[in-house]
């Protein structure tokens, strides 16, 4: 990890395309901007995670939710099966 120590207006570039200007610092709070193409992601760390924990959340519900629907596949299949049987 690089730690650098820059002033209100002080920039740095991250590769060539993207420039971080500090703008305003106001006791521990630094408000930074960031210059990037378009097509490159900034996402804050929390909202990063929260999309992490919702993912993992709706890959469980979608693991329930085909299981459920492969026992009532399963069960409707053998309910036809028997009904077949009987005629």
């Amino acid at each position: 990890m690089l730690v650098l120590t820059r002033k209100a207006g002080d920039s740095f570039f991250i590769g060539d395309d993207i420039k971080v200007t500090v703008m305003e610092t106001n006791g521990n709070v630094v408000k930074i901007a960031i210059d990037a193409p378009k097509n490159f992601n900034i996402l804050r760390t929390e909202l990063k995670e929260a999309g992490e924990v919702n993912r993992e959340a709706l890959n469980s519900l979608e693991d329930i939710f085909n299981k459920d629907i492969g026992e009532n596949i399963k069960s409707l299949t053998d309910r036809l099966n028997i009904k077949n049987k009987n005629k």
